[in-house]
């Protein structure tokens, strides 16, 4: 009892040790987590800091460069005034219009001559002394502002004229329609004589050409500037030093990433914003100083890639940390798992002995030489009658009761277990010692030690007397009956009143008959039939009545079968599915069906195109007399005509009718021939063909037949529809009426493919002479064959168009008839974008 009561109380110890440790680890693991997490967001806080003020300073540069290249354009025209010794109108205009185009800052470019600055005095006024100006301006600027009467467009004159330099103006309001939508600023630059030197104010009053002055639009000039920079979060704020502070705010510019509106009433708060980092520089406009100032926003996307760094060293820390609590918990449960199976095991050992007790068959153990039996069941008695005195020279007790000509074969798969290391059975006879003989299974296992060495031999022995003489009694009446189902030449299966099938003599091409006894008949049966097969074997294992039936499987084949119920002594249990293929049998009867209406509608069309052609002779013959009198009457008509103006004719003012009559008539006549064309194709169709090979064929004269043929058909399906054939094209040696029923059943199957009108069939003929083939192809724009389809295209009365009359014949009789021409048909398609029928047979001669 103490020894009992100290065991839990250490395990109690050590396990609250192990609980003690697994929270120190936690501890510790989460402690560095934090740490690391901290550290690491320290070093991306610092980078992200310097990496917004390279981002800044590179937008500075940007905007910096935007306004040099806008200045540039006013210097650029004090270039080419200098260049040029006079410039009229419209070259400023076109040269000014050129610049605008080029630079999208600048709203306005004008030149204002020296005359005109020196005499401003006398006012701006549109009718003024502003009457030189030569001025340019976008069609999208409609500003208003009036040049002459603005203070601050005479000051700046006043400056650049005085300076002899650049001079830029302070803010204006850009203001279209009344309304105010930003502020830009105007820069002045002015032009002197060539050749003069002019270092004074007195000089350069004197020797003033004119100067150049631009208007720009400071929103566009810094939308232009960065519109080329990836968005990175940053807001811009353009001031201008040099102006008081009512006037100091130039324009600012919203992070496309995070918008937001600041103008000249709260630039300053945003100025004074400390969380927001902001990096400012000066930068010289002509002869102001403006502050380019740029702010980071919360959305700021810095260029460093480990932003989510710190978290995924936290998420390690923390993943390392939890992998080392359960661990070190997984410890504990092992513990007590051995625990439990030692206590499984001793329960195991009992059951053990209770059922090699209890159980019919014999239970052994051999050592892995088979020198030794380490365990023989008490059931041994029960087989092989008494035990024997002695061992067989093996140590075995089981060899001394097995016949000498069964003892080989026992002791070869005992070998065989021993050498190969797997299980074996062997079936043999036992001798009683009652002279009774009985058959008994004796089944053999390897057990391997540590090493994988074999080193015990297990296994059972088993009475199968009865078993035995049963199997050979069933397997020689199976054999009878097998050889009887499986010679059938019809599918017979057996299914259960839910449908399951219990047996089937023949595979399918869907399933092995082996793989379908266990499964629902249904999923054999095709989709469309399965509802009426449910119902039929419903009322066939109800009332115990034969149904017949018949379907079509998704490969083409018919079937035909009838469903027989099975009885034993009560009610229907099972009922019998017997299919017989009539696909032959249906297939030459659907042939038969097809060639007798192809024949009757040849006679038809023979007959019709008799009908049509004598009344059609009767209107050429007219047309022609009616063509040969308006001819005659037509100078006397005129003649009158002339002498008394006009008059009806038909109804129709003779005016119109001299030149409406001989087309009319020449409508009339183009018809009549065009109906005398189709009657002769359809009479060529109707021919009966002789089958020869050896026709001279003019495939250009076959394609253009073919499309009269199906002119009705063409205009149904598509207004575009194209034959592409050369007059040089070389004939073929063949059957041209074959040939006209492989490019009729081919074209229409594209016309029938298009989804649109708008789609269209496209025929094209070539003469391939490195191969001496002639080459026709027939696209089409629609809908495409499915790629499962392919395959199948020519097998004999495989259709998609099945809803629509098609039979399944076209394209297998047109492959049978190019093949007799020694050439070739191949298939191109892909889904919703249209197939390509390419026709190949060998030229023979030229066109």
């Amino acid at each position: 009892m103490p020894t009992e009561s100290r065991e839990p109380n250490t395990d109690r110890l050590v396990f609250t040790a192990e609980y003690n440790a697994i929270w120190l680890v936690v501890i510790i693991g989460l402690s560095l987590s934090l740490a690391a997490l901290w550290l690491i967001r320290q070093q991306l806080d610092a980078h992200k800091l310097l990496d917004f003020e390279w981002v800044a300073h590179n937008r500075i540069r940007a905007i910096n460069h935007g306004i040099d290249n806008g200045l540039l354009a006013v210097t650029t025209i004090r270039d080419f005034y200098k260049a040029s010794d006079e410039i009229g109108p419209q070259e400023f205009r076109l040269f000014a219009d050129s610049l605008l185009e080029r630079h999208q800052g600048i709203q306005t470019l004008m030149w204002v001559p020296g005359a005109d600055v020196l005499g401003q005095g006398g006012g701006g006024s549109s009718d003024g002394p502003w009457l030189q100006v030569l001025q340019a301006q976008r069609d999208t600027d409609s500003s208003g502002f009036r040049w002459g009467a603005d203070s601050m467009f005479i000051n700046l004159l006043d400056r650049a004229r005085d300076s002899g330099n650049l001079a830029a103006s302070g803010r204006i309001d850009y203001a279209v329609e009344g309304e105010n939508t930003g502020y830009g600023f105007m820069a002045g630059m002015p032009v002197y004589r060539r050749g003069v030197k002019v270092d004074t104010p007195e000089l350069r009053r004197r020797h003033l050409l004119g100067i150049v002055v631009g208007l720009f639009r400071l929103s566009d000039l810094v939308n232009v500037s960065i519109s080329l920079l990836e968005p990175r979060g940053v807001e811009i704020l353009l001031l201008d030093e040099s102006a008081d502070s009512d006037g100091r705010f130039l324009d600012f510019y919203a992070s496309r990433l995070f918008p937001r509106g600041v103008d000249s009433s709260n630039y300053s708060d945003w100025l004074g914003r400390e969380v927001e980092p902001k990096v400012s520089e000066r930068i010289r406009v002509a002869d102001r100083e403006w502050m380019i100032v740029c702010g980071q926003t919360d959305l700021f996307r810095s260029a460093e890639a480990f932003q989510e760094g710190p978290w995924m060293v936290l998420g390690a820390g923390l993943l390392f940390t939890l992998l080392m609590s359960v661990y070190l918990v997984h410890i504990k449960e092992n513990e007590r798992e051995r625990m439990a199976i030692q206590q499984q095991l001793v329960e195991r050992e009992e059951l053990f002995r209770q059922m090699t007790e209890t159980v019919d068959e014999v239970f052994w153990a051999i050592s892995a030489d088979m020198k030794e039996m380490c365990y023989l069941s008490p059931a041994y008695k029960r087989i092989f009658g008494e035990l024997t005195a002695h061992r067989d020279a093996r140590g075995l007790f089981i060899l001394d009761a097995v016949p000498a000509g069964d003892q080989d074969r026992l002791i070869q798969a005992l070998e065989q277990i021993r050498q190969d290391g797997v299980a074996t059975e062997a079936v043999h006879r036992v001798n009683r010692k009652d002279r009774t003989t009985r058959w008994v299974r004796t089944r053999g296992f390897p057990v391997n030690d540590e090493m994988g060495r074999i080193c015990r031999i297990v296994g059972f022995i088993e009475d199968i007397t009865e078993k035995k003489l049963a199997d050979e009694a069933l397997r020689e009446s199976e054999a009878k009956l097998r050889d009887m189902f499986q010679q059938s030449p019809d599918i017979i299966m057996t299914v259960n009143k839910k449908g399951k099938v219990l047996l089937m003599n023949r595979s399918i091409p869907e399933l092995p008959a082996e793989r379908a006894v266990g499964r629902n008949s249904l999923a054999l049966m095709p989709y469309g039939f399965r509802k009426w097969f449910r119902r039929a074997l419903k009322r066939v294992c109800r009332k115990g009545v034969t149904r017949q039936f018949e379907y079509s499987a998704d490969d083409g084949t018919f079937w035909e079968g009838r469903i027989v119920p099975i009885r034993a002594d009560g009610p229907v249990s099972a009922a019998m599915v017997i299919a017989t293929d009539v696909t032959e049998k249906r297939n030459l009867e659907i042939q038969a069906q097809h060639n007798a209406r192809l024949a009757s509608i040849g006679v038809l069309s023979a007959g019709v195109a008799h009908e049509i052609n004598n009344p059609n002779n009767a209107i050429q013959f007219n047309s022609s007399l009616v063509s040969r009198a308006w001819k005659d009457a037509a100078p006397i008509l005129s003649e009158y005509f002339e002498e008394n103006g006009d008059f009806s004719l038909g109804g129709l003012a003779y005016s119109q009718a001299r030149d409406d009559f001989p087309r009319l008539l020449s409508e009339i006549t183009r018809n009549s021939e065009r109906i005398r064309r189709i009657v002769e194709n359809l009479k060529h169709m109707a021919r009966q063909d002789a089958g020869g090979m050896m026709e001279d064929v003019d495939i250009q004269q076959v394609l253009e037949s073919t499309l009269m043929i199906l002119h009705n058909q063409i205009q149904k399906y598509t207004d575009v529809c194209t034959l592409n054939a050369p007059d040089d094209l070389p004939h073929a040696r063949g059957n041209s009426q074959q040939l006209e029923q492989v490019f009729i059943n081919t074209l229409l199957n594209a016309l029938q493919s298009l989804q649109s009108r708008d789609s269209g069939v496209f025929i094209d003929a070539r003469f391939k002479a490195e191969e001496e083939m002639l080459e026709i192809t027939i696209r089409d724009e629609g809908c495409g064959i499915a790629e499962r389809d392919m395959g199948r295209l020519s097998e004999p009365f495989f259709t998609t168009k099945t809803d629509t009359g098609g039979t399944g014949l076209g394209l297998s009789i047109s492959r049978s008839i190019i093949e007799r021409h020694r050439g070739s048909m191949v298939f191109q398609s892909e889904q919703n974008a249209g197939t390509t029928v390419t026709i190949r047979i060998p030229a023979y001669g030229p066109a």
